[in-house]
């Protein structure tokens, strides 16, 4: 009987064992901080978002406010990122709210003697639950000498794209990320709890859904979205490939 006895006691702590496991296996750790793709700090100023969503309750300024915040949590080597106000007393000066050009964002910049600008756009905005942002997003890189920071010249000039400098002052953007996010979606919806993790949102009486009802924490989410979208795009883009063949031929 003893033994009997022992046999279930185990047989019990084994169940348990396992119970407790699956429960801890439904249990999602929080996701970890978006991280800087560069091997040293850069420098960037962030010019007023423009308003193409045909909203007149969209504020633009509180809206970039928010985006510099997110962008200033970069993780890793770090990215200085000036205050929207920086650029707008310059814009201001002119008798302008927002950049007219990307040759004038990429003077602005110069001018206040960074390495880069963002220029973005909220392309929808209905703040009412569930919420619905559209924004697209541009990075340019406006200091010339930058043009000599290639890490890897030889890998580089193998690149089967054909890509230029890892950093660099072009014409166009260095990297372009966009998305329509609506809180209706499942997927984001996902996405928006584990930002709320992320971010402590719990410390609300409406816990993570305080995202679906408040729309500067909905803006915050998806400038969040956007901006890791964009560490992502730039990390492919300073990573140079190179092709299979030269692998073999080493």
């Amino acid at each position: 009987m003893n033994g009997g006895a022992g046999r279930l006691d185990l047989s019990c702590a084994a169940v348990l064992v396992l119970a407790m496991a699956m429960l801890t296996g439904c249990t999602r750790p929080p996701p970890a901080p978006t991280m800087s793709p560069y091997p040293v700090a850069r420098s960037l100023v962030v010019l007023p978002l423009l308003n193409h969503s045909g909203s007149s309750d969209f504020d633009a300024i509180r809206a970039t406010d928010i985006l510099v915040e997110e962008l200033s949590q970069v993780k890793g080597p770090g990215l200085v990122v000036l205050p929207t106000n920086r650029a707008m007393k310059i814009l201001l000066a002119h008798g302008q709210t927002h950049a007219t050009s990307i040759e004038q964002a990429m003077d602005i910049a110069s001018q206040l003697g960074v390495d880069g600008a963002v220029v973005g756009a909220v392309t929808a905005y209905d703040p009412y639950d569930p919420p619905r942002i559209g924004m697209v997003l541009q990075l340019f890189w406006v200091r010339a000498d930058m043009k000599g920071q290639v890490t890897e010249p030889v890998r580089l000039s193998r690149s089967p794209s054909g890509e230029g400098p890892a950093y660099y002052a072009g014409a166009g953007p260095a990297s372009q990320v966009q998305a329509m996010l609506d809180a209706s979606d499942n997927e984001v919806v996902f996405r928006i709890q584990q930002f709320a993790k992320l971010h402590e949102g719990q410390d609300s009486s409406f816990g993570w859904r305080r995202y679906l009802v408040d729309s500067d924490s909905y803006m915050r989410f998806v400038c969040h979205e956007l901006i890791a979208d964009l560490m992502d795009v730039e990390l492919h883009r300073i990573t140079v490939p190179v092709r299979r063949s030269e692998l073999m031929e080493r």
